[in-house]
């Protein structure tokens, strides 16, 4: 039994040094590439805080000025606004593209007073909208824990469930993001 273990140690380790070794480079940089995108980071000005276990489950309160983020491989610019509320009750973030929660149905564009009043429309609101239509031109992704702390400077720290269950998977060569080197664009636009 005890050699029966130690034998499986050793092909897990040799599939470690084996794989990247006859994929090339590529599947290395694909991996920490991988191994990034499962975390956020993002500096700036304000006073508030927010603590979140994914969209649904989150309780913030602040005023926020521009930041600069590190999500998906890049630092970008995020203009942050307002944050109030307690999900999935009622939580309201307003930024770039602001979103709305309110008893867990979530509104993508808070721009148009208009829709904040039509919450049955399906075409509008969601139980469960699509990780890359949250994602789109938003700082935060749908299914982060996350925690932001400002008190005039701050930080936003996050790490995502979606992209870790991405970095796992592709040890052994899957890509379900299509995000990697060489697989065609997914609809997340990475």
């Amino acid at each position: 039994m005890f050699a029966t273990r130690r034998a499986s140690i050793v092909v897990v380790l040799l599939s470690g040094v084996l794989i990247p070794l006859t994929t090339g480079c590529t599947y290395t940089k694909n991996r920490l590439n991988d191994f990034t995108d499962v975390f956020g980071l993002g500096l700036g000005v304000g006073i508030g805080a927010n603590m979140r276990v994914t969209q649904y489950v989150q309780a913030g309160v602040g005023l926020y000025d521009v930041a600069t983020r590190f999500q998906n491989r890049a630092w970008r610019n995020v203009d942050y606004g307002t944050e109030f509320g307690l999900s999935p009750f009622f939580h309201y973030r307003a930024s770039t593209e602001g979103r709305l929660t309110v008893l867990a149905k979530t509104l993508l564009d808070t721009k148009n007073q208009d829709n904040w009043n039509r919450w049955s429309d399906g075409n509008l609101w969601f139980f469960y909208p699509s990780p890359a239509e949250f994602e789109k031109n938003y700082d935060r992704r749908f299914l982060d824990f996350g925690v932001s702390a400002y008190l005039l400077i701050g930080m936003d720290l996050d790490f995502s469930i979606l992209e870790l269950g991405d970095f796992l998977v592709g040890l052994v060569t899957l890509d379900p993001y299509r995000d990697d080197a060489g697989s065609a664009p997914s609809e997340t636009g990475k």
